[in-house]
């Protein structure tokens, strides 16, 4: 969408405001200071083909940095003002802090405001006051600033991505302001720099003297309580970790508290504390995708094939067991038995030479022919 000039009339504003915004950049002071923050911020340009850029901070510590509070009023960096974009030909235009709102089409009398996923309101460039300040009366040649972001047949509005898409109408001197990232220049969009919830492993295994991820997140404080005894949690690398003598504990729930700004507060997870004995995970599966566990048996016709899956967990190790599973045993695999003619019992033994603890876990294949039943 493109806005032609109507008249020369139109061009000779645009050429004045241009440079009236320039002697105004020149003896008006910046109405917000360098300053850095954690709420929601818009970034990135929009495009009018009137008087080109309109800049939206690129870092959290612009001089022209435009955050959202609770209820999408936009503020200054630290929310006590309103905020303020920038364009190298007409200066600051002001987001917040206004009144006596024009009236138009499908418009609203208020400052600018993100409605769920609307950009609302209006905004004004600062040099359509008398003084350039946006709080003196209007200019007299016609052109009073006002920027309206939303009326009859056009508007902006944001992605699932807080991607902005649409156009501001500024006048015929401002003319349309594109936000879209589809015109080559990025667009404007939102930052959260809310730190993101950590997510917390689920059902852990923690073996004495080992350890095991937890939970750990950049900007976000973790702690964990409830923990059984000789286990204690590591934030700095996010780990669980179990003395030699630690409490072992078949399973149990463990609270997982976040600090601000995560959005979440709490959580709880499951921690099986182990003795040092290596743990073997073994499980059979028919063609069918029926299973069983060690140590049972599974009833196999004959000429069937099995799909064994194993896992084994601990330190020290030296295992061994029947041919299929290699020599030596990998730690995590699988593996498909031949044609069965006869019952089979597969086994994998392993010791924690550290200690001399051992576990074996078997599973049986009992083979039958179809005349049988």
């Amino acid at each position: 969408m493109k806005i032609t000039r109507k008249n020369v009339f139109v061009f000779l504003i645009v050429s004045f405001v241009i440079l009236l915004a320039g002697y105004f950049s020149s003896v008006y002071v910046s109405p917000v200071k360098a300053q850095s923050t954690s709420s929601k911020y818009l970034t990135g340009y929009a495009w009018s083909d009137n008087v080109g850029w309109i800049s939206f901070a690129t870092s959290t510590n612009g001089n022209n940095l435009i955050t959202i509070d609770s209820t999408g009023a936009l503020k200054n960096a630290d929310g006590t003002g309103p905020g303020y974009a920038w364009s190298d030909n007409i200066g600051w235009i002001k987001f917040g802090g206004l009144s006596n709102f024009p009236s138009g089409s499908g418009t609203q009398s208020q400052d600018a405001n993100i409605d769920g996923n609307n950009f609302k309101g209006w905004a004004r460039a600062c040099v359509g006051t008398i003084n350039g300040d946006c709080n003196s009366a209007d200019r007299t040649d016609g052109w009073d600033g006002w920027i309206s972001l939303s009326g009859s047949n056009y508007g902006i509005t944001k992605d699932s991505s807080n991607n902005f898409s649409g156009y501001a109408w500024g006048s015929d001197v401002v003319g349309w302001v594109n936000f879209s990232a589809s015109n080559g220049f990025g667009g404007v969009s939102i930052v959260d720099p809310t730190p993101a919830c950590p997510v917390v492993a689920n059902n852990l295994s923690l073996i004495r003297g080992s350890s095991v991820y937890l939970a750990k997140a950049d900007g976000v404080t973790v702690t964990a309580s409830g923990l059984p005894g000789g286990v204690t949690y590591n934030p700095s690398n996010g780990y669980l970790g179990a003395t030699s003598n630690a409490s072992t504990t078949n399973g149990q729930n463990i609270s997982v508290t976040f600090s601000d700004p995560c959005s979440q507060s709490s959580t709880t997870t499951n921690l099986a504390v182990l003795s040092q004995a290596p743990v073997i995970t073994l499980a059979a599966c028919k063609t069918n995708g029926q299973c069983k566990n060690a140590d049972g048996s599974i009833i196999v016709p004959k000429n069937g094939t099995l799909n064994l899956t194993w896992g084994i967990a601990g330190s020290s190790l030296a295992c061994s067991g029947s041919s299929i599973f290699g020599s030596p045993v990998a730690t995590s695999s699988s593996a498909t038995t031949n044609q069965l003619q006869s019952t089979q019992s597969y086994s994998i033994s392993c010791t924690n030479t550290s200690t001399g603890e051992v576990s074996t876990k078997t599973i049986r294949a009992v083979v039958y022919s179809v005349s049988e039943f």
